[in-house]
Order: structure tokens, then sequence, then C-alpha cells
């Protein structure tokens, strides 16, 4: 038996046309999707993270990029701060440290929810291509 695999596409000019239309709408839509459901990762991450003085909470923003979410903390040294409070500094490497913990465990308990938003803003576009019912 062989893996072989054939496919032909008519009037292949508009089946192009047709996938770079679409391939402009999804950008956005996913854009936006991540956005709102980073948002609810990033206000958990504010709520989970060490409150002595408040600045490592206060610093998170979120950062886009094309298909890329960042939580970013811009205190200086938040891992090192978070260790501290903790009472450990197991683990740290880097000028830096290592991304916090909390912001991690923020996403986790948020990833389906990144998803959902996600989801949410691609349906409409799919359906209107006809692509999803």
């Amino acid at each position: 038996m062989s893996g072989d695999f054939q496919a032909r596409i008519e009037n292949l000019p508009e089946f192009q046309a047709a996938m770079s239309a679409v391939a402009r709408l999804v950008q956005p839509a996913t854009d936006r999707g991540a956005k709102r459901g980073m948002q609810g990762v990033m206000t958990l991450a504010q709520q989970l993270a060490p409150k002595r003085t408040g600045e490592l909470a206060g610093s998170g923003r979120l950062q886009l990029q094309a298909a890329q979410a960042d939580l970013v903390f811009g205190a200086e040294h938040a891992p090192i701060l978070e260790a501290y409070q903790r009472g450990r500094f197991a683990g740290l490497t880097g000028r830096y440290g290592p991304p916090p913990r909390f912001a991690g465990r923020a996403l986790q308990r948020k990833e389906d929810d990144v998803v959902r938003d996600i989801d949410q803003e691609l349906a409409p576009v799919l359906q209107a291509q006809g692509w999803l019912s």
C-alpha cells in the first residue's frame, strides 16, 4: 500500500484568491480573540501576584504580536521579587530569572477561556466563507 495522495483543484487562481481573502480576515479575528482571552489571564495573574508592595502586580501588561501574546511584568527582577516573597531562590536563572510562576498558573487556569474566545472570533469569519456551519 502506498502513502501517495493526489488532489486536484479546479480554478486554482480563484481558490488562491479565496484563501488569500480568508487569511486577511482570520488574522485580525484571531488577534481580537487572543487579546480578549489574554486580558482574563492578565487579570488573574495580577490577582495571584505577591502583593507586598503591589509593584509586581501593577507592572503587568499584555503584549500582542502576530500569532503570539505575552504577559510581560515590567517590575525589575520580577521573578526574584516573587521568589523572595515565597522564601526561596532555587531555580532562578539569568539576569531576571524565569517568568513569574503566578503568570503560568493564571494561563493554566484560563487556557480554555482563551481558546473559546479565539473560536468565537473565528467562527463568523469561517461561516461567512461557508467553511463552518
